[in-house]
């Protein structure tokens, strides 16, 4: 039977959550409650000030990505627009160290900073590979990447 309210998960939810939200994870390596990674980004013009507060407010998220950590800008110059990300990985998909991010699409680019689970990334990835995409990963952080440039 469906549970009440089209609810997924309707006795499993956090202080932050809807009823329907997942519940968070628990992962032994980390010893504690884990529900998602962590990003710090800016957009427009700033200088290395705002690099380094986004630095501090990455480390401060240590605890949300245990697994790893990467940076991203998109110009060093600090008289153009530009954008700067910094992220936390917690690695649930792919452990290694290819899936890490921001992750850079080589033939095009593009840049992404994700946060979040694609349930159905498996059968997305065996579409793009019909289509002749290849990956170097198993994450869905490269399936969403491919997707985006095509």
């Amino acid at each position: 039977p469906a549970p009440p309210n089209g609810a997924r998960f309707p006795s499993r939810t956090s202080r932050n959550s809807p009823p329907d939200a997942r519940p968070p994870l628990r992962f032994p390596a980390h010893g504690a409650a884990t529900t998602m990674c962590g990003i710090a980004g800016a957009l427009g013009l700033f200088d290395g000030d705002v690099v380094d507060a986004l630095g501090r407010s990455a480390r401060a998220m240590a605890h949300r990505g245990p697994d790893g950590f990467g940076a991203w800008t998109s110009s060093p110059v600090a008289a153009e627009p530009r954008a700067h990300f910094e992220h936390r990985r917690l690695s649930i998909l792919d452990l290694s160290t290819a899936a890490s991010q921001p992750m850079r699409h080589t033939a095009s680019g593009v840049v992404v900073c994700f946060n979040g689970e694609i349930y159905n990334f498996r059968e997305l990835r065996l579409e793009l590979e019909r289509e002749g995409a290849t990956f170097r990963t198993s994450s869905d952080t490269e399936v969403l990447l491919e997707s985006y440039v095509r």
